[in-house]
């Protein structure tokens, strides 16, 4: 289910632009790079455009990972080989 608009054009497009720039999903976005900011609305609307009517199936390291890769790309992130455990989960 797609829910289009002019936020998600915007959340999309946000996505895009970290993608370009290849930054890691680990790197903390500083002042010069605070365009790559998703706010609340953008981020609520790119996740439930990405992720909504994927089910995580088998046991719940798996299904957790599984969620955590789907955000990243949806953010515009290459998910890493395995995540760190920082606070906060994801500093950009």
């Amino acid at each position: 289910m797609s829910i289009d608009g002019p936020i998600l054009s915007l959340a999309r497009e946000r996505s895009r632009a970290i993608q370009r720039a290849g930054i890691d999903i680990y790197e903390r976005l500083l002042p010069e790079k605070s365009h790559l900011y998703f706010p609340d609305h953008e981020l609520e609307a790119l996740i439930s455009d990405q992720l909504l009517g994927i089910e995580l199936t088998g046991p719940i390291r798996r299904r957790s990972k599984l969620a955590k890769m789907l955000v990243a790309k949806a953010l515009g992130y290459s998910p890493p080989a395995s995540f760190k455990k920082t606070e906060p989960r994801f500093p950009g």
